[in-house]
């Protein structure tokens, strides 16, 4: 997988000990950890598609929706919109 933010400008951020010992223990690398957290952050703010956001990871599209699904970024459609999506993938695949 490539890493478009390493041609991206960087964003300095001082991480306590405590903080950095408990994410070194989990993550591979604090700075790919806290450019993911920045781009899931900017899709749930409504900054950023979740197409663009899988871009700026390096993801195509089965490793993007894999990734954002682990990290609790869902679809948020109102009950209006599931509504008018079932009506709609009933009439294309007829049931």
């Amino acid at each position: 997988m490539a890493d478009p933010a390493m041609d991206s400008p960087s964003v300095e951020v001082q991480v306590p000990e405590p903080l950095r010992s408990a994410l070194l223990g989990r993550v591979g690398s604090l700075s790919r950890w806290g450019w993911e957290a920045l781009v899931l952050e900017a899709i749930r703010e409504g900054l950023l598609s979740r197409g663009q956001g899988g871009e700026l990871l390096g993801l195509d599209f089965h490793e993007r929706e894999a990734f954002f699904a682990q990290r609790g970024l869902t679809y948020d459609l109102s009950e209006d919109e599931l509504l008018r999506e079932r009506v709609e993938a009933e009439r294309i695949f007829g049931q």
